[in-house]
This record gives structure tokens, sequence and C-alpha cells, in this order.
């Protein structure tokens, strides 16, 4: 709870300094990132407080959710970021909603369908929910990963091409996929590890080390060696 709570107050406090992006664009996308993967952090810490399992249930719906938001906002951001135009695009626009309509359609009506995940309440040694997934499940994570895993790629495919040291800025990107490592296990053995999303964390890590410790190069680079990407789209 502590380590969610902390990462909702580094992203809400840093909504502000990514404002100092030389794009409006990459802006938006950093503040729409920082939004949803602060309110993501939120509904994690409510999923831990809640006291049955009639309120973690919605919670943790509610989470994915927003959870699925934040790949689009990583996306969009990265696309400005590295100087792209793909999220000016039409056609990219309505693809990313048409497939956040059904996911999150398909995800919220968990408890119709049964489809998704089946849940139940661990007491021992202390309460939480335990999330068994389905197929939708780890295809929906699978596509999520995917997704995040492009704008990885630009951001790198940028780090290569400038003359600058960006050694720094690449670990902090690299540090930002940990948390996945958890989110797999923690759903593979519950009972060693609570089952759920430890994305966050690392997205909070991302901003925080961005806009605060790696700073300079991270504003220099998105300033000057984003023009030199060539987008062939």
């Amino acid at each position: 709870m502590v380590a969610f709570g902390a990462a909702a107050t580094a992203c809400f406090a840093a909504v502000y300094r990514a404002g100092w992006l030389a794009t409006d664009e990459a802006s938006i996308g950093l503040r729409a990132l920082l939004v949803t993967t602060g309110l993501w952090s939120v509904v994690q810490t409510l999923v831990l407080l809640a006291p049955s399992e009639s309120l973690m249930l919605p919670l943790y719906l509610v989470g994915q959710a927003v959870g699925f938001a934040s790949v689009g906002a990583w996306l969009y951001f990265c696309s400005a970021y590295t100087g792209r135009s793909l999220h000016r695009q039409s056609r990219y626009w309505l693809a990313g909603l048409s497939t956040y309509a059904v996911v999150t359609t398909i995800k919220l009506t968990q408890p119709i369908h049964g489809a998704y995940v089946d849940t139940r309440l661990a007491t021992e040694p202390l309460r939480y929910l335990i999330v068994e997934p389905g197929v939708l499940y780890w295809g929906f994570l699978a596509l999520a990963y995917a997704l995040a895993g492009v704008g990885f790629y630009w951001l790198y495919e940028l780090f290569a091409r400038t003359e600058r040291s960006t050694n720094g800025l690449a670990l902090l990107v690299g540090t930002t996929a940990l948390p996945a490592v958890p989110t797999v296990l923690s759903f593979l053995r519950p009972r060693q590890l609570i089952p759920m999303h430890y994305e966050p964390l690392g997205m909070a890590l991302f901003a925080f080390g961005a806009l605060y410790l790696v700073h300079p190069t991270f504003f220099e680079v998105h300033d000057s060696d984003r023009h030199g990407v060539v987008d062939t789209e």
C-alpha cells in the first residue's frame, strides 16, 4: 500500500513538470501517462484496503481498465517524444479506441460472463483477492506488453541516434519494464506474492526519474535529436 501510494503521489506531483517538454503533444502524452498511472496506483491501493471481496473485485476490474488506458497514453507519449506522427493519425486513434472499448467491456463485464478471471478471497496471512487468470486475461496482457514494447523500441531507437550520452535515461527506461516480472509471477504463484499488477511502480519510477533525476538529458534529447527520426508512416 505504501509503494502504490508513493507511486500515485509521484505521478500526480510530476504532472506540472511534464509541461516543460518542448512540444505540447509530448506534454499531453506524458501528462496522460502520469494521470492514468497515478489513478491506477490509487485503485491498486484501494484494492488492498477493501474490506470484502464484493468491493475488491469491482475495484480490481476498474484498475484493469485504467491500466490498459495507460498503454495508449504511453504510445501517444512515445510517438510525440520521438518526433513521429502516429499519434495524430485518425486510423490509429480509431484502432486504439476500438480495441480499448472491446477489451474494457470484456473486463468490466467479468461478473456476468466469468471468462476473464476467477477470483476468491484469501484470509491468511492477510485479506487479499486471489486472481486466477483465464485465457482472455493472458491474451490481453500479451497485447498490452506488445504495444508497450513498441514504445520502448521507439525510445531506444531515438537514444541510438543521438550523439549525447543517454545511458542514464536508457537504464531508467529499461527499469520501467522490470515490474512486469513480479506481475507475471504473482499470477503464477498467488500464495507467494499478491496477484496484481505492479507496473504502476515502474511507470512512476520512469516519470519521477526522467523529470527529476536525469531531466537534462530527458529534455535535451526531446528538444533536438528527435527531429532526426525518420517517420516512415
